[in-house]
């Protein structure tokens, strides 16, 4: 099943969005604090202030390397299903302990149980980096995390990077684990710029050390309305695109047919709090927009980042901000990422969460998903032979055939018939009990695993000439 996305504005309002972000590029400029892109814009043409770092970029620039072409792309289906496929990765720094309502540090040890636990399960795709390791020396922290996962996740995948200098490392541990030369699947590939407009020295080096591998230019742009931009939906909206924008250009500058994506991360600042909001409906629209922007005009891979959310704690908050940015991403983008356990914008797992993420996915899969060829899918001789007898369609043999294969039927959310006051209060309060011991129970079950001694041995050896070099 495909649905229609929602478009958020006109083509006119579209065009005068993406001119206003020309021209902050034009008049404003951005600040870039590394050599060899001012380098580069200054052949190009392009005017630069190099005392304060920053350069000016013109439409020909951008007509040049992006090629924008709204005439060939606004016409191109994105029109997608939600992915059937849910995992748990992603490199949070705090592992949230239900029983214990407290928030702690991310470890090996624990890293080491939750890719057990996770990957032994048939409903999870992968098992990978989800937590930042604290216990390990952090300048080298991606690689020895992937490390570890590679080593004993049944079902790894990658996580963030911090340092270029740690790319070809994570390319090595790619190759060990798929078999396949240059593998870039275990290195990121969204690169943000630091709002408003400006790219760190850290930033162009791991544009560059992104480049060198083709890995594609997935800018990320994170502006928070009222603070790191302007208040209006509309301001936000030409800051992401000029920022995604310089980081494409910087990318086309050090690989010029690198392909383009982008994912946006805006938040609002919430007055009332001093705190920004990734929950916030605005920070919806903002992100989806600029999403639908960089598709019309550069027929880019444009996704927002459904997956940050604002409750710190696993609960009602928790679920319906989850559910709420998923649902309008899809509306309006065709694609939601749904981020499993995840809690605080990003800082935070939980395992009990994670397992109710779950639960509440396979709903909204089963809204979206694939007709399920059948036979007898409109069994009109039971419907003449219920509907005469004066029946239900329980008793008959096409109903107990296939009610499991038709029917959703969540884990832990509750359809029973209705009981006590006292009854209902406590299953409902007791939701999160269930999660977690449910976890606990695939814990206790989970088998021990570990990768083959070659692999293993592999991984070691990266791990060691990483730590000889790089500390």
């Amino acid at each position: 099943m495909k649905c229609t996305v929602t478009r958020i504005y006109s083509d006119e309002k579209m065009e005068r969005l993406y001119r206003g972000a020309l021209r902050v590029l034009r008049e404003t400029g951005v600040s870039i604090d590394h050599d060899f892109f001012l380098d580069e814009f200054e052949k190009r043409g392009m005017k630069t202030d190099r005392p304060k770092r920053r350069v000016f970029i013109t439409e020909d620039l951008v007509n040049d390397l992006l090629r924008p072409d709204p005439g060939k792309y606004r016409d191109l289906d994105f029109h997608e299903t939600i992915p059937a496929e849910f995992g748990v990765s992603g490199s949070y720094p705090q592992y949230y302990d239900w029983p214990s309502r407290s928030s702690r540090p991310g470890t090996s040890e624990r890293l080491q149980e939750l890719v057990r636990v996770f990957g032994s399960m048939d409903e999870f795709c992968c098992a990978g980096r989800i937590l930042t390791l604290s216990d390990v020396p952090q300048r080298i922290e991606p690689i020895l995390a992937t490390g570890l996962v590679l080593k004993y996740s049944p079902k790894p995948t990658g996580g963030e990077v911090y340092q270029a200098d740690n790319i070809p490392y994570l390319i090595e541990l790619g190759e060990i684990a798929t078999g396949r030369a240059g593998c870039i699947d275990y290195v990121p590939s969204c690169t943000f710029m630091v709002p408003p407009l400006k790219m760190t020295r850290e930033e162009g080096e791991m544009v560059l050390g992104k480049a060198k591998y083709n890995i594609p230019a997935v800018a990320g742009t994170m502006p928070s309305s009222g603070a790191t931009s302007p208040v209006t939906r509309e301001g936000t909206v030409v800051i992401e695109l000029a920022e995604i924008m310089t980081v494409w250009l910087c990318y086309r500058l050090a690989a010029p047919e690198i392909p383009l994506g982008t994912i946006s991360a805006s938040s609002i600042l919430d007055m009332r709090e001093g705190s920004c909001s990734f929950s916030a409906p605005e920070a919806i629209i903002q992100d989806c927009a600029a999403s639908q922007i960089c598709r019309w005009f550069f027929g880019a891979n444009a996704l927002m980042a459904s997956l940050y959310v604002d409750a710190k704690t696993p609960g009602i908050q928790t679920t319906y901000e989850k559910l709420f940015k998923t649902w309008w991403s899809h509306q309006f983008t065709g694609f939601a990422v749904y981020g499993g356990g995840l809690l605080n914008a990003g800082l935070g797992f939980s395992p009990a969460q994670a397992l109710l993420d779950w639960d509440m996915w396979k709903s909204i899969n089963a809204l979206f998903k694939k007709d399920i060829p059948i036979d007898d899918e409109i069994p009109f001789d039971e419907i003449q032979e219920v509907v005469s007898a004066g029946g239900t369609f329980l008793e008959t043999d096409h109903t107990m055939r296939l009610f499991r294969e038709v029917l959703h039927h969540p884990m832990f959310f509750d359809r029973s018939a209705r009981r006590s006051d006292e009854e209902e209060a406590r299953k409902s309060a007791e939701l999160l009990d269930r999660a977690q011991a449910k976890y606990e129970e695939i814990k206790r079950k989970a088998p021990e695993f570990i990768a083959s001694k070659e692999q293993c041995r592999a991984v070691d050896q990266v791990v060691e000439r990483a730590k000889k070099n790089l500390l």
